[in-house]
């Protein structure tokens, strides 16, 4: 007798396609202009002569301007498969997974994460389901190695970036 394939227990295995792709663009625009004066005199002050005090008028005046512009794109695309354990299921049904990945190629590491809630539902009669039907889906892809450290600023660079006002 055949039973059903699908994941639906604490233990069992699914298989995730991975298609996700995202992109974003953000611009931003600023301008400020602030411009002060401030004028002040003494006319009276413990009975000093009003002559002496016409001379401590005192004046200042200031202006500032900044203005900026920035934009962003980003976007990114991945794709793949792994396969999750269910670790945990809900009282509604709906299964926690959570698969893990490590790849080493000449001495680089990467590490694919993946966590987040499916119903029984969108489980595919082949024992799979899409990423786009995860709910809550978290998705970490890491590196390690010389690849990685190579690509990182060093420790004086980062010193002097976080110092320097230009």
């Amino acid at each position: 007798m055949y039973g059903d394939l699908k994941a639906r227990d604490v233990g069992d295995l699914v298989t995730i396609l991975i298609v996700e792709k995202t992109s974003a663009q953000s611009q931003t625009e600023t301008s400020l202009k602030k411009s002060s004066k401030l004028q002040g005199g003494v006319s009276a002050l413990f009975g000093i002569n009003q002559s002496t005090l016409n001379k401590t008028n005192v004046s200042m005046q200031g202006s500032a301007e900044h203005g900026g512009k920035g934009t962003t794109v980003r976007g990114s695309t991945l794709t793949g498969t792994i396969t999750a354990q269910v670790i945990g299921k809900q009282p509604n049904g709906n299964l926690i997974i959570q698969a893990q990945k490590s790849i080493v190629v000449n001495g680089e590491a990467q590490v694919l994460t993946i966590t987040g809630l499916v119903r029984p539902e969108d489980i595919n009669d082949d024992n799979t389901v899409t990423s786009d039907r995860i709910f809550n889906l978290q998705i970490t892809y890491t590196g390690e190695g010389v690849l990685t450290d190579v690509q990182e600023p060093g420790l004086i660079w980062k010193i002097v970036a976080k110092l320097w006002p230009f």
